[in-house]
């Protein structure tokens, strides 16, 4: 994908282009994690392509046990997410556990950067390079003809890229 630096000049572009503050563009690049954007990106925009069933070493008779502590530890947030949503505590705290270990792992990555990254998704040399990236794995799984992985990745960086600009935008308005 992109050097560091590439990565740090079309950041600041795009910001400005969305119209945020000196001072928003100023912080976020103080801040930008760039050299985390290649894993941020290969994560978020070719995570699809990983075998199904990949998280089932996860469904132990452990992870049963804790998910069942968790949803009474937290009775009354699962109760009102059941009413509200039509969710059943179970599947909540079962995501939950595949995602976070019930909040004991959060992740490493900077929130911040993870947008600054994903922003770039659609840019087009990102999408050249995730999209040959995506073919090579698909060749393991064939899961998708080649037309179809294209077109596919045309949406999904176009949407990685929408959703992150919402995002900021959320967070420059917190």
């Amino acid at each position: 994908l992109l050097n560091r630096g590439t990565v740090e000049v079309l950041v600041k572009k795009e910001l400005e282009k969305i119209g945020f503050s000196k001072s928003f563009i100023s912080e976020a690049m103080q801040t930008y994690a760039a050299e985390s954007f290649d894993k941020t990106l290969t994560l978020n925009l070719l995570g699809f392509l990983r075998p199904a069933g990949q998280h089932m070493n996860l469904v132990t008779d452990q992870a049963v046990s804790e998910a069942t502590k968790y949803i009474k530890g937290n009775k009354r947030a699962f109760t009102y997410a059941q009413k509200k949503y039509g969710v059943p505590p179970e599947v909540i705290a079962s995501l939950i556990w595949i995602e976070t270990r019930h909040g004991q792992d959060v992740g490493s990555f900077h929130t911040l950067s993870v947008y600054l990254h994903l922003l770039q998704a659609d840019l087009n040399k990102n999408k050249t390079a995730l999209t040959r990236l995506a073919l090579v794995k698909n060749k393991e799984e064939q899961a998708y003809t080649p037309s179809e992985l294209r077109k596919l990745m045309t949406e999904r960086t176009r949407n990685k890229a929408k959703w992150a600009r919402e995002q900021l935008i959320a967070l420059a308005s917190a």
